[in-house]
């Protein structure tokens, strides 16, 4: 095994073509294009720094191949939407996918008959079609991610994730969906839908999903569909939170994300989910039905009403206050007790309107707390290459903040970020050219004081 350090894209391509038997290509900072590996085996891509951007991965006829750490930068069109897509894996095996951060895509990754599938702990902003797309995958896991679409106006069957089954190939089984947190600001974007083409044309079980797990998730959307799933034998779907988006209006039965599950299916269980209506069978058009497969049990399920506050997310608004002219762009989410998720605070550029505040009470990085801003103006974030890792896009619109020093370093390289301590409170303020974010952490002040340490960065 061998550790290939390269630094351009013409060394990425010689890499891969001599890489074998467990070696690790380690990617300086950089620009690499279009990468394609095909029957590659037995190598890992790994950022070496926080910044080897990639456009577009393509993945054939591979066998225990990992991606770690990349950046992949997509393209927008003339409205800002997302084109092309991140990452295809097709034909393949034992697979992962983690820790990279996507941006300005119709579609982040797309994975077809794979066995042995890992996605997990990406950020996807920006996706205007689908975020992840699965068809005929097997052994998948898909956990820790976050996604955020920004989806197509006019453009119906959008979804943050997407399974689907047609074709000769066998449907996917042994899966787990957990621990994500789904947001779509599109009330055309379903949540989680694992429609099941193959099934519902033929009637035979041999086409039904099995042995699909969906827990944990945290499910932001407009769309009725929050979790939809096709027929399956044996499917358990629990302590999820399905909300409805902070910019939803209209009337509450035709806006609030729902859990329904085909009625032909067997084995199924619903439980411990925090929804806005009760989870129910459904038959044609995903209309609520009577079961007719064995083994249904959905039980032990909370029902709130919108507006209601759960792990301070409130549904179908927005937390913080707002001090300036605009709507406060901020957010904090958890998923219900018992899901083991670490609150994730959303503060969105591109919806700073004046001056505005908001006040996080209770951000735990040491317990996994992280901050996630994105649509920011380009160059708001900015860091340094050596040292201390912080997960921000190669525009400067995004950044993923872990930890107290993560901030440090953005203040002392981010010319539109500031943060000093006030009291026993951290301070951050975050210049736009539509406004000013100030953004208060309640009871950091001291830590960060106390913690800083500028040879981290």
């Amino acid at each position: 095994m061998a550790t290939l350090n390269v630094s351009s894209a013409a060394e990425l391509r010689s890499a891969i073509n001599s890489a074998s038997g467990g070696d690790t290509i380690l990617l300086a900072d950089g620009s690499y294009g279009d990468v394609s590996l095909n029957r590659a085996s037995d190598v890992t891509i790994q950022a070496r720094g926080n910044n080897a951007v990639l456009n577009e991965l393509d993945l054939r006829n591979a066998d225990n191949v990992k991606i770690d750490g990349l950046t992949f930068e997509g393209r927008t069109d003339g409205s800002g939407y997302g084109t092309g897509t991140a990452v295809e894996i097709k034909s393949s095996s034992d697979v992962t996918v983690e820790n990279s951060d996507f941006s300005d895509y119709a579609k982040g990754l797309r994975a077809w008959d794979v066995s042995g599938l890992k996605v997990s702990g990406n950020t996807l902003d920006n996706i205007s079609f689908d975020g992840l797309v699965f068809g005929h995958v097997h052994g998948a896991r898909i956990t820790g991610n976050d996604v955020t679409m920004h989806g197509r106006e006019n453009i119906d069957h959008k979804d943050v994730i997407q399974f689907f089954n047609q074709g000769d190939k066998a449907a996917a089984s042994d899966v787990v969906i957990a621990n994500n947190t789904l947001t779509a600001e599109d009330p055309n974007i379903h949540g989680i839908y694992m429609g099941n083409a193959d099934a519902s044309n033929t009637g035979r079980a041999s086409e039904y999903y099995s042995d699909i797990t969906i827990s944990g998730n945290v499910i932001d959307v407009q769309h009725m569909l929050g979790v939809a799933v096709g027929q399956t034998d044996g499917l358990a779907i629990t302590d999820n939170v399905v909300l409805r988006h902070g910019g939803a209006d209209g009337a509450r039965e035709i806006n609030s994300p729902r859990i329904l599950v085909d009625h032909d299916s067997d084995n199924v269980r619903v439980s411990g989910n925090t929804v806005l209506e009760t989870p129910s069978a459904a038959g044609s058009n995903w209309q609520p039905d009577s079961a007719s497969g064995g083994g249904w049990s959905i039980s032990g399920n909370s029902v709130v009403s919108v507006g209601t506050s759960i792990g301070g997310f409130a549904t179908g608004s927005d937390t913080g206050s707002d001090s300036g002219s605009g709507a406060t762009p901020g957010t904090a989410t958890s998923a219900a007790d018992g899901a083991d998720v670490a609150d994730v605070f959303r503060f969105t550029g591109d919806r700073i309107d004046g001056d505005v505040s908001a006040r996080i009470e209770g951000a735990d990085f040491g317990a996994g707390a992280v901050l996630k801003l994105g649509h920011y103006d380009a160059g708001t974030f900015d860091d340094v290459l050596d040292g201390n890792i912080v997960q921000n896009n190669a525009s400067g619109s995004y950044v993923k903040i872990d930890s107290l020093t993560d901030i440090a370093e953005l203040a002392a390289h981010s010319d539109a970020v500031a943060a000093h301590v006030s009291g026993d409170d951290l301070r951050v303020t975050i210049e736009q050219d539509s406004g000013t974010l100030d953004l208060v952490l309640a009871g950091l002040g001291q830590d960060y004081q106390n913690g800083y340490d500028a040879t981290l960065f």
